[in-house]
């Protein structure tokens, strides 16, 4: 899916915040006897770490010395994940839900950069630089992360080729992303920067139901008008619209869209 980021950058300032919520994850330990063995809680996060499509490429034993190091983190809904300004020490696999990333605007206004899914990454900036957090991060819906601490994470990337081009693909596509969604919100109008994340939505977080499509992502007003860089009464009117048209129905959180053409056909 297309990733949303729809900020004025001109508008960004590095505002200073809290310091982040904090979440602890699962404990680890050997086993009583003998070699030490996975424990239960290990093993879930060494068989979450073999569904990622990212360590494909990493042998058995590079795989168990993450979920070694690794920590569950579950995270309820707005749950802060980590905050602007905060050490970026850790980079985290999202295994279940899905996390949104902000910072402030010039007036104090949230704007949401883009949103992370199951299977993606989140964090990558411990990655590439010491310094501290780029972004906020905390949670749309109930999520599950493994919080991988970056060094071990830089080790695994230097021993396995193809996961360090999965890593450099994915921040391509997300800057690519990133710049386009800016051109978005330059050039276009309300109306069709909401049906193009509706859109991207659908492709994402959409189920089939009886010929339409369920957004199975419950989003509030509030957070699509922070994605499209809009106001909650703005997006509101411009949803009742889209309703109206027949393109979708909608309930608290949840929408269905209707007629996916003539979406398509709207922001041609």
């Amino acid at each position: 899916m297309e990733k949303l980021v729809v900020v004025d950058t001109s508008e960004m300032v590095a505002a200073s915040q809290l310091s982040a919520v904090a979440v602890r994850g699962a404990g680890l330990g050997p086993a009583p006897s003998g070699r030490p063995a996975p424990g239960l809680q290990e093993r879930d996060r060494l068989g979450a770490l073999r569904t990622c499509a990212l360590s494909a490429g990493l042998d058995e034993a590079e795989l168990l010395r993450l979920a070694r190091t690794a920590r569950r983190r579950d995270l309820r809904r707005r749950d802060v994940l980590y905050l602007l300004g905060d050490p970026a020490t850790e980079i985290y696999l999202v295994l279940s839900g899905a996390l949104k990333l902000s910072r402030l605007s010039a007036d104090g206004k949230e704007v949401t950069l883009t949103l992370v899914g199951p299977g993606e990454l989140c964090g990558e900036d411990a990655l590439v630089e010491s310094g501290p957090r780029t972004a906020s991060a905390d949670a749309l819906v109930e999520s599950r992360l493994l919080g991988i601490p970056a060094p071990d994470f830089e080790q695994a990337m230097r021993t396995c080729p193809a996961l360090a081009l999965g890593v450099t693909r994915a921040l391509v596509r997300r800057l690519r992303q990133a710049e386009e969604l800016v051109e978005d919100l330059a050039t276009r109008e309300v109306p069709v920067r909401l049906a193009r994340l509706l859109l991207r939505l659908a492709e994402r977080y959409g189920a089939p139901e009886d010929g339409r499509i369920a957004l199975t992502l419950p989003l509030a007003h509030q957070d699509l008008a922070h994605c499209i860089g809009s106001t909650r009464e703005t997006t509101t009117v411009t949803l009742n619209g889209f309703r109206r048209r027949g393109l979708i129905e909608m309930a608290p959180r949840h929408i269905v869209i209707r007629d996916l053409e003539a979406l398509r056909v709207w922001v041609a």
